[in-house]
């Protein structure tokens, strides 16, 4: 029995007993493709790609054509880390506080052939797709954050090769989240601006860790990046909600990141990476909870290429150590 726990003296709640882990290495996901297997013995076995939709769950949301065939599918994950089904039951015994594992783990799948390269438009069905799911979610009131995300390659974590995203709705705001968040709330408290509208417009007239731009975005290297070629995405608007993006952002958004992906697979060949939406928190009729985030947040992606591995001395001190100067990293990146 899984059950989830807060640490008193982090505050950072861990879910113990799950066999998610487990359960993802050991399962068929694992067999879906072996080196050197025959691209159609892949498409044949990967439980991701169209014709195989039997070895998912049922999808709960799904973008199709004039034919009726799908484009972009959302289902719920196999083994998820967390179950929607229950309640919470949030209680505590001496310093400790525990509730039930729940929310929502979903799995957006990108496209319906496994070798696919995703262009702008299809990016934009699958932002459209992780918009839509998203402002589902946050209409269920156990949730206050939506995390969404996506590993490619092995080395990032993930263990199928097919394109696919993931969401999860969380019963509480993870700890790096609420940093974000109070940091920006904090600034503005201070200068009654938001911070990332000043760094935006600070490296905007700086120009040298500039990678990538449009109507719409604007892609940096962070000034204090944690790891080499790590980009910043941000709404050159002020927004502090993904939800709230228009048709015409989305498809912004989908070029910009179709750019930053050919650019780092042909600086690093390596296609290889990480990256996190990071949006504003579920917000319900609560005194004081979050009251100020129009004004003081901007939802943002963080996006990472793995071409170095986390080292004991960050995982346990949370400093990292990055060999690669981002003004040198953006620089780089432009000129590709």
């Amino acid at each position: 029995m899984s059950e989830m726990r807060r640490d008193p003296l982090t505050k950072r709640w861990i879910l113990c007993g799950s066999e998610y882990g487990i359960r993802q290495v050991t399962s068929f996901y694992n067999n879906e493709e072996t080196n050197g297997q025959d691209p159609a013995e892949t498409e044949k076995l990967c439980p991701l790609c169209q014709g195989n939709e039997y070895m998912t769950p049922p999808e709960i949301y799904a973008v199709r054509d004039e034919k009726s065939k799908w484009k972009v599918r959302v289902v719920p994950h196999r083994f998820p880390i967390l179950k929607i089904e229950g309640n919470l039951d949030l209680e505590g015994f001496g310093p400790y506080d525990m509730m039930n594992p729940i929310g929502a783990h979903e799995v957006v799948i990108e496209t319906p052939r496994h070798f696919d390269v995703i262009g702008n438009d299809q990016q934009y069905l699958v932002f459209k797709a992780i918009k839509d799911r998203t402002i589902d979610l946050m209409g269920d009131m156990r949730f206050k954050y939506i995390m969404i995300y996506k590993n490619k390659g092995k080395s990032a974590g993930s263990i199928l090769s097919h394109p696919h995203a993931q969401i999860i709705a969380l019963p509480f705001i993870p700890n790096e989240v609420a940093n974000k968040l109070h940091t920006a709330q904090q600034y503005y408290d201070q200068k009654e601006r938001c911070i990332y509208c000043d760094l935006l417009k600070f490296e905007q007239k700086a120009g040298e860790r500039m990678v990538y731009s449009n109507k719409h975005f604007i892609a940096i290297t962070p000034y204090a990046s944690r790891f080499p070629f790590e980009i910043m995405i941000m709404p050159v608007k002020h927004n502090c909600n993904f939800i709230s993006v228009t048709d015409e952002e989305l498809k912004s958004l989908a070029e910009i990141i179709t750019v930053l992906r050919e650019k780092l697979r042909k600086a690093l060949s390596t296609s290889n990476a990480r990256y996190a939406l990071y949006n504003s928190p579920v917000r319900f009729a609560k005194k004081g909870y979050w009251t100020t985030l129009e004004s003081d947040y901007h939802w943002h992606i963080e996006f990472v290429p793995i071409i170095t591995r986390e080292i004991g001395f960050e995982w346990a001190s949370d400093f990292f150590v990055n060999p690669t100067i981002p003004e040198e990293a953006a620089r780089y990146l432009r000129d590709i």
